[in-house]
């Protein structure tokens, strides 16, 4: 029990240490060395029109908000830049709520200050899980007929109700779960076309969504992992937002991390190897 506290206070001071330091003692990634489905989102995102309506699955736990924030109000601050309208959905209960507060802290960033970001639509939570996916994909306008604050959005300029996600000129998911991911995959995907499908995940969904990004054909056309993702974003646009701000303290601590696991790994071949010598001693003794 001793042990697990000292271990967690290490992580705590150590966190702590980093933001009484500051930002930039540990080296942001360089340019040269940014991950290609980070490159190719930040790609997809240039490419589009300005102007153009995104839109923006909020689909994960808050619990994964240390995580996921920071890469998401980095390439929501990029679509911002352009002039998009952002249009947020999300198939969990908590997500309409996280989406407000995800347009909250992009306010928060110096670029952001003097004229706070607006144009956004938040269509709330898509009801029917799979099913309702499935449907949402064919006809957005009668799965969520209305906005948050009761706008008929579907009929209002930049909308067409006619086009369905064709009104689109990107979908991008944000989630720590990989079923979740490969539902917007398999259920939205097809419905899609031409329009690129991008995803923000956490680190322990991205194994199981990589392959719908690296395989022929290619059914995700970006992706951004994690906290890491989201630095190399900012890298990419030349900024220092959320996840540059904690870049030192997630460094500081999963160094940490490696060097407990280690030290615990030669503890414990150690004692496991300290008992079996006692245990032969005393066998051969008796």
């Amino acid at each position: 029990m001793l042990s697990r506290i000292g271990i967690l206070a290490v992580f705590v001071l150590a966190s702590f240490f980093a933001l009484w330091l500051g930002d930039k003692q540990v080296p942001l990634p360089s340019p040269g060395l940014i991950p290609r489905g980070v490159q190719d989102f930040h790609d997809q995102v240039n490419e589009l029109p300005a102007g153009v309506p995104v839109l923006v699955a909020v689909d994960y736990e808050p619990g994964f908000s240390g995580e996921l924030d920071g890469a998401a109000v980095s390439f929501l601050g990029h679509l911002a830049g352009k002039g998009s309208l952002i249009t947020f959905v999300s198939t969990t209960y908590n997500g309409p709520a996280l989406a407000q507060r995800l347009v909250q802290e992009l306010n928060r960033q110096p670029a952001f200050l003097q004229t706070p970001f607006t144009n956004y639509k938040n269509m709330g939570y898509i009801p029917g899980g799979v099913t309702g996916l499935a449907a949402f994909a064919q006809a957005p306008e009668m799965v969520i007929p209305y906005d948050l604050q009761a706008n008929s959005v579907w009929t209002t300029a930049p909308f067409d109700s006619s086009q369905g996600l064709g009104n689109f000129g990107m979908v991008v998911v944000i989630t720590q779960d990989a079923d979740t991911a490969r539902n917007w995959i398999e259920q939205v995907g097809p419905e899609l076309g031409d329009i690129p499908l991008q995803m923000v995940v956490s680190a322990q969904a991205e194994p199981l969504v990589q392959p719908y990004y690296a395989g022929i054909p290619r059914q995700v056309s970006g992706i951004v992992t994690g906290l890491a993702g989201g630095v190399a974003y900012e890298v990419l646009e030349g900024s220092s937002g959320m996840a540059s701000q904690a870049w030192d303290a997630y460094s500081i601590s999963l160094t940490l991390a490696v060097i407990i696991i280690l030290v615990g790994g030669v503890f414990g071949v150690s004692s496991f190897t300290l008992t079996q010598y006692k245990q032969a001693k005393a066998e051969g003794k008796a």
